[in-house]
């Protein structure tokens, strides 16, 4: 299993995760559960891109996430993580501050693994 089908495992395994994809920063789409991820695509990586360069330009502290209301609470949030933007459609009646709690760690999580093992690796050369 790669590590983007034990992400998609994972992410999908977040109470409150309806529909997901994954894009980079360029647009290409990574991974999705949807059936047009096209027509998201561009929306999650505009989103998290511009949330991203606001942050930077104004100083303030890392970029969290952004919500798109949308009908029925089917809420679009977008993550970044590197250089990959995160969309989540929100599931009906889901809550939606669990959800970006869960999220939030999870790709916290995702964070510090990455930096603990890039030190090791650093450490042995």
């Amino acid at each position: 299993m790669t590590g983007v089908q034990r992400f998609a495992n994972r992410i999908e395994q977040i109470k409150g995760v309806g529909n997901y994809i994954v894009a980079r920063n360029d647009g290409q789409i990574v991974i999705h559960n949807l059936e047009n991820p096209e027509k998201l695509t561009s929306l999650v990586t505009i989103g998290g891109f511009h949330s991203v360069a606001i942050q930077k330009t104004l100083g303030f502290s890392d970029f969290g996430y952004l919500i798109y209301i949308r009908p029925q609470n089917q809420n679009l949030i977008i993550f970044a993580l590197d250089k990959y933007y995160i969309g989540i459609l929100q599931k009906i009646d889901s809550n939606q501050t669990q959800l970006i709690e869960d999220v939030s760690r999870f790709l916290f999580n995702l964070k510090n693994q990455k930096k603990t093992n890039n030190t090791s690796k650093e450490e042995e050369h």
